[in-house]
């Protein structure tokens, strides 16, 4: 064998070995992305899920503090919109908050969590009975006669894709009901105005503490 027929093979067996190399790191490239992608996305999944517990958890602390419902919205004839900024702060005896580290945004009514401030978290009233395929911005409103719970509301942040949004809804819907659909269970889905990229998001927390509504 030449010396040049030699070095033409080293030559070849070069380049087919950096060619095997690129195609690997390409290769690790293409799983350490999805990876990624995937660390991702469950910590965002588990984030929304923890807010739902801080939420609930203050929620359930003020109303043993207090000893009281939370005042209606003035502004609310229908009497389910709650006063969620009582979680922030209060005049009511036996208050001990702020029972969140979350910011007031103006109104009554909600309040935000400043890791994702796009929406903001209603304390409402509806029924325990099932919504249906609901496209309102709300459930079931309590009566006199009708058992009525907190729930509370909010929609999804602008890190989740719209495109992910239902996809990310029907997750939560299996994490706290076992997929049970999202008209009914403690979680539930409502689509409004039918948009499926903007779900309102709701979670039952407790019942009202007083029996007249």
């Amino acid at each position: 064998m030449t010396l040049l027929s030699h070095n033409t093979q080293k030559g070849a067996m070069f380049g087919l070995d950096a060619r095997i190399a690129l195609a690997i790191f390409g290769s690790l490239a293409l799983i350490t992305g999805s990876v990624l992608h995937s660390v991702l996305e469950d910590l965002k999944y588990n984030s929304q899920i923890n807010r739902f517990k801080e939420m609930e958890q203050g929620v359930l602390q003020y109303l043993a503090d207090t000893r009281k419902d939370f005042p209606a919205r003035s502004a609310n004839l229908t009497g389910n919109e709650r006063m969620t900024l009582e979680l922030l702060e209060s005049v009511r005896r036996g208050w001990k908050g702020p029972y969140l580290d979350y910011d007031k945004t103006g109104s009554d009514h909600t309040i935000q969590d400043s890791r994702d401030p796009v929406f903001g978290w209603h304390l409402t009233l509806f029924t325990n009975n099932d919504w249906g395929d609901n496209t309102n911005s709300g459930g079931e409103l309590c009566t006199a006669t009708s058992s009525c719970y907190y729930w509370l509301k909010t929609h999804l942040g602008a890190g989740i894709a719209a495109s992910k949004k239902e996809e990310f809804a029907m997750e939560l819907d299996k994490y706290f009901d076992n997929g049970d659909g999202f008209d009914k269970g403690r979680y539930r889905v409502n689509w409004y105005s039918g948009d499926r990229s903007n779900p309102i998001l709701f979670y039952r927390v407790t019942p009202l503490l007083s029996t007249r509504f």
